[in-house]
């Protein structure tokens, strides 16, 4: 470092602590004169008289607070069925009651076929999904505790036989 550089540094940080030295020292200005008129009050001006009007009026409307509305929704419970009363005529006697409803789709996902090709023969297994359990299953195997049969496999569909109904449901892959 050359000399010039540090007388540098030097007056510098001398200048610094002079002025940070002045900031905090008390001012030697002498006080405000006091007001002579004391016994006469000062006139408030229009803009303060406004002001004190409008906090009170807001004062007065936060003192009305409403009722609160009571509590309708429980977002941790289910809402309570209640049986709508419907009236219905009697069918007449001509007319055939609406066949039921078929009955609801199983729970059967169909995820994949793997094939697994022998010398001759390809031997397909059907990847399931059965209530979020993974199945690898072949034809003429069970699923669902022994209700749905693996009836075939194809290359992108299956068919299950309901035990209970003997009926033939075809899945496809999604």
């Amino acid at each position: 470092m050359t000399a010039k550089r540090a007388a540098a540094w030097l007056g510098g940080s001398t200048l610094l602590a002079a002025w940070l030295a002045a900031a905090a020292a008390p001012s030697l200005a002498p006080p405000p004169a006091a007001n002579a008129s004391k016994d006469e009050p000062a006139e408030p001006d229009r803009a303060t008289i406004a002001l004190a009007a409008e906090a009170e009026r807001m004062r007065n409307r936060l003192g009305v607070v409403p009722a609160p509305r009571p509590v309708t929704r429980n977002p941790f419970s289910f809402r309570s069925r209640i049986a709508a009363t419907v009236l219905t005529a009697p069918a007449p006697a001509g007319i055939a009651p609406p066949p039921a409803a078929a009955a609801p789709a199983p729970p059967v996902t169909l995820l994949g076929v793997a094939e697994d090709a022998n010398a001759a023969t390809v031997v397909r297994t059907a990847i399931l999904s059965l209530g979020g359990e993974l199945l690898l299953v072949r034809e003429g195997e069970s699923i669902g505790n022994g209700r749905y049969r693996l009836h075939q496999i194809g290359a992108d569909a299956i068919e299950l036989e309901d035990t209970t109904d003997s009926r033939t449901l075809r899945i496809v892959l999604p």
